[in-house]
């Protein structure tokens, strides 16, 4: 999941359980606010489906809040004078903490192997490009990396020169000396290059630009292993092209 949509069913998960304790003030008469606090964890238990663990979180302790406030005596106040009140609002949190928690395990372990099926994908069809040509490859390398590491864009420039900039290696991110500092208000210093290498040296580098500042300091280890490859993949194309002496498109 992406930062943005992290971020958003975080905001999610503490609105909605609001909007739904609210929507329920009407019947209140009506209905014991037992039914309150289930149809809440209900809601705590959507959130932690779709949205996973710290979401489920946030929904879990915004629904128990919004439960004392709305829905156990004295109204509008977070003073609860009923014991069975009490016990409702702490099992309705620990319930909302628990089940959210476990939900979010198994969706998290879900999306996990999607995405491993997914990389599979991507690297078969890499596999397909490389077989054409080092061109052809770069092409499809610039696609896939946006796609891997959520960027704005991904540039391959030939050759070693180039401003320095913080690298991708197979120990996490590099700055070498020179690198300009991170300045959150000017994209381009936030460029993180991926070096293309072959046994007799760096033959030139993609050029990556995230959607925000980070310097690549966030990139998850497996995508940063699976990027490194695809770039040692063409290195060896490249090499093998200059050695070949087959001229370049």
């Amino acid at each position: 999941m992406t930062r943005r949509k992290a971020a958003t069913w975080v905001a999610v998960g503490g609105v909605v359980p609001i909007v739904a304790s609210v929507a329920l003030v009407p019947v209140r008469a009506e209905v014991d606010n037992a039914t309150a606090a289930l149809a809440l964890a209900a809601v705590v238990l959507g959130v932690a489906v779709f949205g996973g663990r710290w979401p489920a979180a946030v929904a879990a302790v915004t629904a128990a809040l919004a439960f004392d406030l709305f829905h156990t005596e004295p109204y509008g106040s977070f003073v609860i004078h009923g014991g069975g009140d009490v016990l409702k609002t702490a099992l309705l949190l620990l319930l909302g903490l628990s089940a959210g928690t476990l939900v979010a395990h198994r969706t998290e372990a879900e999306a996990g192997l999607e995405e491993r099926r997914t990389d599979l994908r991507r690297v078969r069809e890499v596999t397909r490009f490389a077989e054409r040509s080092p061109e052809a490859l770069v092409e499809r390398l610039e696609l896939e990396l946006v796609r891997l590491l959520d960027l704005d864009s991904a540039t391959f420039e030939r050759g070693t020169g180039g401003d320095p900039m913080p690298r991708i290696t197979g120990l996490g991110i590099l700055v070498p000396p020179g690198t300009p500092p991170l300045d959150r208000g000017r994209p381009a210093s936030w460029a993180v290059e991926l070096p293309v290498c072959a046994v007799d040296g760096q033959l030139g580098r993609f050029v990556l630009q995230p959607d925000h500042p980070s310097s690549g300091v966030d990139l998850p280890p497996g995508r940063r292993d699976l990027a490194l490859t695809w770039a040692d993949q063409l290195g060896f194309a490249l090499s093998r092209q200059d050695r070949d002496g087959v001229p370049r498109g």
